[in-house]
């Protein structure tokens, strides 16, 4: 379980994110690196951290959750649902 720590937050900016969003499959670039461009500076400091801590998975892991075969561990539900909602919203402008 992920436990937030304080200190945590001086090491963590946008592009060490965005470095971490940048995975070996194409689809999850294409869903992690526009919402944490357009998402991570509205995030509390909690969220931030957690969202770097929901980086740190597996691709698979990753990509699993948001195609829906795989189930989200409690913790990571909100992130997920995040992404996908705000890909949604940018369908919906197009």
């Amino acid at each position: 379980m992920y436990l937030y720590d304080n200190t945590m937050k001086k090491n963590i900016n946008i592009n060490k994110v965005l470095w971490a969003g940048r995975r070996g499959l194409l689809e999850l670039d294409l869903l992690l690196e526009p919402f944490i461009r357009s998402e991570f500076n509205k995030m509390s400091e909690f969220e931030q951290c957690h969202l770097y801590e929901f980086l740190k998975l597996d691709d698979d892991e990753l990509f699993g959750f948001f195609l829906g075969s795989k189930e989200v561990p409690q913790q990571f539900l909100a992130i997920v649902s995040e992404v996908l909602e705000f890909h949604a919203k940018e369908k919906e402008t197009y």
